[in-house]
């Protein structure tokens, strides 16, 4: 998904986007990012039209596609900004968020809040 999201022509128009309008004012200072309700990465309840089925030793179960691709152009919103300043922390927090989307961000270096802390200061 990664792949294909690098390649596609949805990330070429965000990045131009940032690049053209956002970064070249010269005025952007982030250092902090924060993802609110970005989803559940992964279901046994999810629609099979929703996400991509899975099937491993614990059963099957849909991968959410969604969250996912909000996640891949989070991270490139993030990397396109933070060529201009430093972003010392991204964060994550959605009451949805199990324990395997907790593990799955955190190794990912990614700080995930409980709710409702959302404000990373």
């Amino acid at each position: 998904m990664k792949s294909k999201w690098d390649h596609s022509p949805d990330q070429k128009l965000i990045i131009h986007f940032l690049e053209n309008k956002i970064l070249r004012t010269g005025h952007v200072q982030i250092d902090k990012a924060l993802c609110l309700g970005l989803g559940c990465f992964g279901s046994r309840d999810l629609p099979e039209y929703y996400g991509t089925e899975i099937s491993g030793e614990h059963g099957k179960f849909w991968a959410d596609n969604f969250s996912f691709i909000q996640l891949l152009v989070f991270e490139t919103v993030v990397n396109v900004l933070g060529r201009k300043s430093a972003v010392q922390e991204v964060a994550f927090q959605d009451p949805g968020f199990n324990v395997a989307d907790q593990i799955f961000l955190e190794r990912r270096g990614y700080t995930v809040l409980d709710v409702p802390a959302s404000e990373i200061a």
